[in-house]
């Protein structure tokens, strides 16, 4: 991950939000599909004659949508909120 260079500073007002954000960005990465996958399904919905509206990508995803059928929006938000932070 790319980060601006005055957002490593200790003293930047967006040093610690920068450091969660990467943070949880290496830890997504790790849980995250391939290249090829990702790469197959975009090709698959590019050529597809009749694409679907969402196609989701890797078991974390899949998960995350099984749960939303079992949550409220705030529910889903705090979930998703709780990921990132």
């Amino acid at each position: 991950m790319v980060i601006a260079k005055k957002a490593q500073d200790p003293n930047s007002p967006y040093s610690q939000m920068m450091q969660r954000i990467a943070a949880s960005s290496n830890e997504l990465a790790k849980n995250g599909s391939s290249v090829e996958l990702v790469a197959n399904i975009i090709l698959d919905a590019a050529t597809n004659p009749n694409p679907r509206l969402r196609y989701l990508v890797g078991k974390d995803v899949e998960a995350w949508a099984a749960n939303k059928k079992n949550m409220n929006e705030s529910e889903f938000f705090n979930m998703i909120k709780s990921i990132s932070a």
